[in-house]
């Protein structure tokens, strides 16, 4: 990896920098059961992977090359949202529980930051790299991205949907680019998703490293990667 020319670095976010905090049945549940959908967290987890699994080809949507828009986004996972209520609910689930559902997700208590991932953005903009987020995430992202005190450390968010094409479509990176105003060969992304995020990065030009969250300290791997001494303090 050629990295004396990187000048930006740039993150997916679920998966990378956050993830669900608990489980996703432990964030459905209590506004489930507020609205008379009964589901405790592990039966809602238990039907969950199979769920996504379902609908993920639909929320990709590749017939039409990934193209998106913000309203069909937020349609879309609640459209998600249903289709796991109405597995434990047999009338029709109530649209305020989906409204609360949906807005949940930009809230912080939604997720739970990754190790050292404040300690890698500090450092990146200590080194005075510029630092961006690209994500599949929806319009919430900047509401979340604010909610859990990153916004100092992010100069740039990216969300699919206002690129008007997702992941991982080499246009979403290709779109970003352009928005970002660097060149190919001065972005290296990482994320953790190697179909949506590695193969496509570099289909573009930029540079990638797929992120492994069980195996790499995303702190100590930025540092390899970028030639950052060991002992850089954050």
């Amino acid at each position: 990896m050629q990295t004396h020319s990187i000048k930006a670095v740039v993150f997916d976010g679920d998966g990378t920098l956050y993830d669900v905090a608990d489980s996703i049945g432990h964030q459905y549940s209590p506004i489930f059961i507020k609205h008379g959908v009964n589901a405790t967290p592990d039966e809602i987890n238990d039907v969950i992977h199979d769920a996504w699994k379902d609908f993920e080809i639909h929320y990709l949507d590749r017939e039409s090359n990934y193209e998106t828009t913000c309203e069909r986004e937020e349609e879309l996972w609640k459209k998600f949202v249903s289709r796991v209520a109405t597995q434990f609910h047999n009338d029709d689930v109530p649209s305020e529980m989906l409204d609360e559902v949906y807005s949940h997700f930009s809230l912080a208590r939604s997720r739970e930051l990754l190790p050292q991932v404040r300690e890698a953005l500090l450092m990146l903009k200590d080194n005075n790299y510029y630092v961006a987020l690209l994500t599949n995430n929806d319009l919430r992202i900047h509401d979340l991205i604010v909610e859990l005190n990153l916004s100092s450390l992010i100069d740039r968010t990216l969300c699919a949907c206002e690129l008007g094409v997702k992941k991982p479509s080499v246009q979403c990176f290709e779109r970003a680019e352009r928005k970002l105003g660097f060149s190919p060969e001065e972005l290296l992304y990482i994320g953790d998703n190697y179909e949506q995020d590695f193969i496509p990065a570099k289909a573009a030009g930029w540079e990638a490293f797929h992120f492994i969250p069980q195996q790499h300290n995303i702190l100590i791997e930025i540092k390899k990667l970028l030639g950052i001494p060991e002992n850089t303090e954050t």
